[in-house]
């Protein structure tokens, strides 16, 4: 299904997809947040569907979750948890503007921010907001 910085994704013969990470701490965060999402009975943000967590192996760094389609969200590897990043002074600003470039219009920005802003009021701070990772549907 794909690869990134962070490991690669492929579909699975039980309609699944199975995530792998390089690294552990991608995978534990990843975990995490997924759980977090659960344990709240969170299925979508603002529209946008999230996998399901459907299981995962610690010693593999593997993560099995359902496929979504747009518009969806997805990809928590590179979030914070319970502490927002600390940017350096005008870091912030600099990360929205070049983050906001990346979406065709206002509003869409506008909603991505509304997504944002709900997972950090869940203690989910992520950064890693793209057109890849927040997809609108066509």
């Amino acid at each position: 299904m794909g690869f990134g910085q962070d490991g690669g994704v492929w579909a699975t013969n039980r309609g699944a997809a199975l995530k792998a990470f390089e690294r552990q701490a991608n995978d534990r965060t990843e975990l995490a947040c997924y759980e977090r999402l659960a344990a709240e009975g969170i299925k979508a943000i603002e529209g946008f569907s999230l996998p399901s967590l459907l299981g995962w192996d610690d010693d593999l760094l593997v993560i099995e979750m359902s496929i979504v389609t747009p518009p969806y969200l997805l990809d928590f590897g590179k979030a914070y948890l319970d502490r927002p990043f600390d940017f350096e002074e005008g870091g912030f600003t600099d990360w929205e503007l070049e983050k906001r470039e990346l979406y065709d219009t206002a509003q869409q920005w506008e909603i991505v921010s509304t997504v944002l802003a709900r997972l950090a009021s869940l203690g989910i701070h992520y950064y890693d907001a793209k057109p890849a990772n927040i997809r609108f549907a066509e």
